[in-house]
């Protein structure tokens, strides 16, 4: 198994039997920092808690000294990813790649220089074509059978963001690590390029001299869980969604719906239907149906409504510690349908309800540069993010 360190900006606990640590990333010396940690131990008549779903847990960035409520650190930061060794045994890879992919050609030239250090897997179809171009293939591959196969140490996906969803699918629980090389249309979710494909892999994995102790950052992208319940109460269907849940209208109608967040009935919705999507899954549907693009690093879920039959249903965003229920209406509206990143089309009926809350399974995604920079550069190729002609160039001054 991959061992390895994640630094994040917080301090979290762990059990002793788990293979990594995490500890806070190093602060710069500051006067604001200097005087929180000289405070004195004080006797504060409050404290503070986190609290979500009945459940309370000591605070993680928040603090009091002398009655003065502050923050040690932001809520999120920059993931990293520290080898604590050089791999002693060849790591499990499993190589993805989109069905529209020439699989010798994609990957012909870089197998001899990964299979010393690595036990590959691929998928059944890529297996047969890199066999029969080359039979000696058969000894250093193996073929990959979704929700069979064992976990590989690190995953690497050749295509576009399509790939990442289906990763998503296949490992419902915990994911290892993803390297998004782009090799699809739009890309936005793989930053990395195929020309340096063999040497992000090495490095990433620790197979490159100096590289076991590297920093590899990452983003870890939150999931939504998902279930539905039919009007009885009984659970009918559970996922975890890297991109969103779409609650939308079976007919030419509008279906009928009723958006509850954390008990509280929020409103009555009309509409062609509700996307409850994560930050990752903000620039997917949620943004061609009029929603805000969030940054990954921001923890929240996403509610956007589509085409809603009044002015004043605008997008919102609420905390990850939210559970957000969208229950399907009866009266005058249309039949109802949901489903998830896209696929698993199921049909709700009246009474049946979709609650969603935050998956403890993220998807960690390998950076280029990091979480920030690759996203900003994301929006402006992939999108053309706010981009037009600069009034006043290449004119000439006279009307």
């Amino acid at each position: 198994m991959l061992n390895f360190v994640l630094i994040l900006s917080v301090f979290l606990l762990l059990s002793p039997t788990q293979t990594f640590v995490i500890r806070p990333l190093p602060k710069p010396p500051s006067s604001t920092s200097t005087v929180l940690n000289q405070a004195p131990p004080s006797s504060n008549t409050f404290d503070l808690q986190w609290c979500s779903q009945d459940e309370c847990t000591e605070t993680l960035r928040e603090a009091v000294v002398n009655d003065e409520i502050f923050f040690q650190s932001p809520a999120t930061g920059q993931v990293i990813l520290t080898h604590t060794e050089p791999p002693s045994t060849p790591l499990s890879l499993l190589i993805l790649l989109k069905k529209t992919s020439n699989p010798t050609k994609t990957l012909l030239l870089s197998l001899p220089s990964l299979i010393p250090h690595f036990k590959i897997s691929v998928e059944q179809r890529v297996y047969d074509a890199l066999t029969a171009h080359d039979s000696s293939f058969s000894e250093h591959l193996t073929v990959f059978t979704p929700y069979n196969s064992p976990p590989p140490s690190q995953i690497i996906t050749i295509g576009g963001d399509g790939l990442l969803l289906y990763v998503s699918q296949i490992f419902q629980k915990s994911c290892p690590p993803i390297l998004p090389i782009a090799g699809g249309t739009l890309g936005f979710l793989t930053p990395h390029s195929k020309e340096n494909m063999l040497n992000v892999i090495l490095s990433s994995s620790g197979h490159t001299p100096n590289d076991s102790t590297t920093p590899i950052k990452l983003t870890l992208r939150m999931r939504l869980y998902c279930r539905i319940y039919s009007s009885s109460n009984v659970i009918i269907h559970s996922q975890n969604v890297l991109n969103e849940c779409s609650i939308h209208r079976s007919t030419d109608y509008l279906t009928s719906l009723l958006l509850t967040v954390d008990s509280e009935s929020l409103a009555p919705v009309q509409a062609d239907g509700i996307i409850l999507s994560t930050p990752t899954g903000s620039t997917a549907y949620s943004m061609a149906a009029g929603g805000s693009v969030v940054h990954p690093g921001v923890a929240g879920i996403c509610v956007q409504p589509i085409c809603p039959h009044v002015l004043s249903f605008r997008g919102m965003v609420f905390p990850d510690y939210c559970r957000v229920v969208v229950e399907a209406g009866g009266g005058r509206g249309g039949g109802t349908e949901v489903n998830f990143d896209g696929r698993g089309r199921r049909v709700l009926e009246v009474g049946d309800r979709v609650e969603v809350c935050m998956s403890k399974y993220p998807i960690p995604t390998v950076c280029e540069k990091g979480d920030t920079q690759d996203w900003v550069q994301g929006l402006s190729s992939c999108f053309g993010f706010n981009r037009r002609k600069v009034q006043g160039e290449n004119e000439d001054d006279e009307e």
